[in-house]
Formats: C-alpha cells, structure tokens, sequence
C-alpha cells in the first residue's frame, strides 16, 4: 500500500521540495522504513482547496491513514512506528528529548539583532550539551542505531548549519568534534596524528568504499571490515554488527603511542544517508524559507 504525504513545497518554486523540517522529518521516517509513498507538494502561499477540504488547519505534514489525513510530525511518526514496526526506530525514553532544545535556540539566534543578547551562548550550551552527550552513548543518539530522536534533529540541524553560514556566517564550532561528526564525517585533524606516515598506507577494506577517514580521541565509529594492517602490525578490532553500523574498538598492541585513539571509518551517519540526501531542501530554498523571519 502507497501512503499519501502532503509537505511543503519550496518558496517560490511549487514543483521543487520545500524548506520544512517537519516534512523532512516524515519523509525521512517514510525512506528509513523503505515505506512506499506519494507526495504532495503544497504551496503554504496558495493552497489547494483539496488540501484546505482534508486538513481545514493547512498544516504540513499530513498523511493518509486509512482514509483519515492526520497532521503534526509527532503523531505520524508515532503511527509509522506502530504500522510499520521494522525497522524499528523507536527511540529508548530516556534519550527521547536529548537536543530537543536546540532548534528554538538556533531560532533566536538567527532572529537576534543585538550580539550581546545571550542568543549565541545558549544555542552554544546546547550544542555542547549534545556533544557531550554522543561522546558517552554515540554514534548515533540512542547508540549504535538510528532512532526516531536522530530523524527529528537531523532537518533541524541541517537548517542550522545553512540558515547561520549564510546569514550569521557563523557555523558550528571545530572543538564540537561530536555534533560534527554526528551529522557529516570530518577530515582527519593532523594534530591528532603524531605520526601520520604510520597511518599513510592502509591495506584495503574487501567489499565497501571508504567515504571519510577520522582519527578522534574518544568517538565511536563505523566501520566494515575484521581487521586493519598497518606498517606496525595488526590492529584487532572488536566489532558489534547494528543495522549495518558497527561499534568499533582498536586494540593498539605494540603501537603505545595510540592506545587512546580511535580510527572511524564514517560510511553515513545523518547527512550522508541516502535517505537525508533524497528529502533535503536545496540551500537556496533554506535561505528564502528563513529570510522573511530574519528581515522581519
């Protein structure tokens, strides 16, 4: 069965997805479950009197249930999950809310006009917050799997990061090396390396591409393979198998020197997931989403 969604469309361009977080929100719990779907796409300036006939309140998203068009992103992942239960993405009650704070204070920050207002500090708390937390349970928010928690905050903060760049030119600070990592796999920071030519000439990993290679004290990865040679010897590792993500931890051996370092291999983690790629807005559409409320 084909379930019906109704999203925003983009802001200025009604045939193009739009800028909704919410409807991305949906969308990405409709792609994680490889749901099959149809979506609508409305223009918030001028609805469609079907859409206004089936949901009077002209909100987005909404989905057919049953014949029934029900409204608000929190309710439809709810029934997604009770429909559709594998894969399942239900997140443990105790992570539920983790960085559930950070879209309204990147809000205020973006809206802030004065410098001095304690916007920026308190979106920055919050983000500190969050990598504090992935750094005790990572990768992902409730651990090794992608829950519900992760599909909420990922729209969130793929806005953040476009909406500031663009017109705060300001971005996510480099010593949040979890909350970066979390959404897109960074470079490896030479700093971390003492001796980066031991780490030059890697034996191949059999069936996978490597996207992003990390060195990072402390941090969870992902990786696919039983073991790494490198000019030193063999690194062990100890692998967990989760939905195609794996817990990884290297026991050094006789390199000493790295025997606090962990070696990520990030093949996706928000960002670079399939199904993020395929329900993203385009950052144009981002940026003219948000102008209006940071001109206004």
């Amino acid at each position: 069965m084909v379930l019906e969604i109704a999203v925003k469309a983009a802001v200025g361009a009604p045939d193009i997805l739009g800028d909704c977080p919410f409807s991305q929100r949906a969308l990405l719990t409709l792609e994680e479950k490889k749901i099959p779907y149809k979506s609508h796409l409305i223009n918030l300036s001028d609805k469609p009197q079907w859409f206004l006939e089936v949901n009077p309140e002209g909100k987005v998203p909404v989905v057919k249930f049953d014949d029934k068009w029900v409204a608000d992103s929190d309710v439809i992942v709810g029934i997604l999950e009770e429909k559709y239960p594998e894969p399942s993405l239900a997140t443990p009650p105790e992570f539920a809310s983790v960085g559930s704070k950070i879209f309204p204070s990147f809000v205020k920050f973006l809206k802030s006009k004065d410098p001095n207002d304690g916007t920026e500090q308190a979106l920055l708390e919050e983000l500190k917050a969050l990598d504090d937390h992935l750094k005790a349970h990572g990768p992902f928010i409730a651990g090794e799997k992608i829950s519900a928690v992760d599909l909420s905050l990922a729209p969130k903060l793929y806005h953040l990061e476009v909406a500031l760049a663009h017109f705060k030119n300001w971005t996510i600070p480099d010593k949040l090396t979890h909350v970066l990592n979390y959404i897109e796999p960074q470079a490896p920071p030479e700093t971390l390396r003492s001796d980066p030519s031991e780490f030059d000439s890697f034996i191949s990993l059999p069936g996978q591409i490597i996207r992003n290679i990390l060195f990072v004290i402390g941090v969870r990865v992902a990786v696919q393979d039983l073991f790494i040679q490198f000019p030193g010897g063999i690194m062990l590792l100890q692998l967990k198998r989760a939905l195609g993500v794996l817990d990884l931890q290297i026991n050094c051996g006789s390199r000493g020197a790295y025997d606090s370092v962990v070696l990520g291999f990030f093949m996706e983690l928000l960002f670079s997931r399939e199904s993020f790629e395929k329900t993203k807005a385009a950052k144009e559409y981002i940026i003219a989403g948000w102008e209006p409320k940071v001109n206004a």
